[in-house]
């Protein structure tokens, strides 16, 4: 006859096998077909004679500058800190 230590141990060890199948696939699932890669892309040149176009009227619009110096740039008195040094103006 068995001792119910032996029954719990052959319970628990048939729910436990079965949990660790389940939980590992189980061997029941067919295995998915693997995602078939998308072919690559085609090589696109840019529009360079568009991008000339746009550069040579910026060219013929006058001498650049920026909203803070203006055409002229900055000017060098502004640029003297006070000191005489040899790492600027």
């Amino acid at each position: 006859m068995c001792t119910p230590v032996q029954i719990f141990t052959s319970i628990a060890g048939s729910l436990l096998s079965s949990a660790l199948s389940g939980a590992m696939g189980g061997g029941k699932e067919e295995p998915k077909a693997a995602a078939v890669p998308k072919p690559p892309q085609e090589a696109k040149a840019p529009d360079t004679q568009r991008l000339r176009k746009e550069n040579a009227g910026a060219a013929q619009a006058g001498p650049a500058s920026t909203l803070l110096t203006g055409t002229d740039g900055v000017p060098t008195s502004e640029l003297n800190l006070g000191r005489n040094n040899l790492l600027g103006l």
